[in-house]
């Protein structure tokens, strides 16, 4: 696969590239091509040699000498690569200096030799960087593969997440439904009592009332209301659970407010209904204002320690 015949760049811009010098859309392009364009890749392999070899030679000066000592140099693998080529050229050098020292006959038999050496090491060099700039693109290769399925991974779960948050949001907002219809049904039948009875049947009908409530997520949605009736003696609340960890729960109705725990519950055992585990709560009426509350469940398992295990809310009207 190539890109090069979609956008061309020049030596110096590859150069630039290698040194952080192209600005932020030019940068994101090269690294997509030195993975997918094997030209691209090859050429960048021969510009980083360039600056490499004329870095260790002293030809660079100016901005892109101290780009390149303070970005290139950053990395102990560009260092390592500086420092083989450093001493290969001072090997050269040196070969260089000896050969024009002696003039004998021997010594300029083995200035053919030397070159030969000199000619193998840089072909072996150049096979060894080729094999490590094929493993780098490929390792290159596998991350971007790896990167691009954590994050489909991470949106499907988000996905997901917001399905479940919603699907309990309507479960919520049915069963507080049902609740205002049985109210409703419950006011209507005490207002069709007959005046005899009137007394006695309202308080048979509107002792209690219930709601059922489910732990608050991070989900936002309509809390759930409670209407009360006039002579309602006390109100119960059906707390679901996500699971059933502790023998034991103790309920706190909170003031949002302010914070303050305006009544709590003793020690309340689970009970189980099909496939929901629930705590029952039963809270006085008469502690119980026209506003918000907030009940916190914590579980209690040895009675010294309590943890917190869901918190739910709940509007209260009259």
């Amino acid at each position: 696969m190539s890109l090069s015949h979609e956008t061309r760049y020049s030596d110096e811009q590859l150069a630039r590239y290698l040194l952080q010098l192209l600005p932020e859309g030019d940068m994101e392009r090269l690294d997509e091509m030195s993975i997918a364009d094997e030209e691209t890749a090859w050429r960048l392999r021969v510009v980083e040699d360039d600056l490499v070899d004329a870095y260790v030679s002293g030809r660079l000066t100016g901005e892109t000498l101290k780009h390149f000592e303070a970005f290139y140099l950053s990395s102990e693998r560009r260092r390592r690569k500086v420092q083989f080529a450093g001493n290969f050229l001072d090997k050269v050098e040196r070969e260089a200096a000896s050969s024009k020292v002696g003039r004998s006959a021997p010594w300029r038999l083995r200035e053919p030799i030397a070159a030969g050496w000199c000619l193998a090491a840089a072909a072996a060099l150049l096979l060894a960087c080729g094999a490590l700039t094929v493993r780098y693109v490929q390792l290159r290769s596998v991350l971007s593969d790896a990167r691009g399925q954590s994050a489909s991974l991470e949106r499907r779960a988000r996905e997901l997440e917001q399905q479940l948050d919603r699907q309990r949001a309507a479960n919520t907002e049915t069963l507080n439904e049902l609740g205002r219809v049985r109210t409703a049904m419950a006011e209507l039948q005490a207002a069709a009592t007959p005046p005899s009875n009137a007394s006695s049947g309202t308080s048979q009908a509107l002792r209690a009332i219930a709601l059922v409530l489910f732990p608050q997520t991070r989900a936002v949605g309509q809390i759930p209301t409670l209407v009360v009736p006039p002579g309602t003696s006390r109100v119960t609340l059906e707390l679901r659970l996500e699971s059933n960890r502790f023998p034991r729960y103790q309920a706190a109705l909170k003031d949002p407010a302010s914070n303050v725990i305006v009544w709590r519950s003793g020690r309340l055992a689970p009970a189980s209904t099909s496939d929901q585990q629930s705590v029952s709560v039963a809270i006085p009426a008469s502690v119980l204002k026209a506003q918000h509350y907030s009940i916190e469940l914590t579980g209690d398992d040895t009675g010294a320690s309590t943890e917190v295990v869901g918190t739910y809310a709940v509007r209260i009207a009259f």
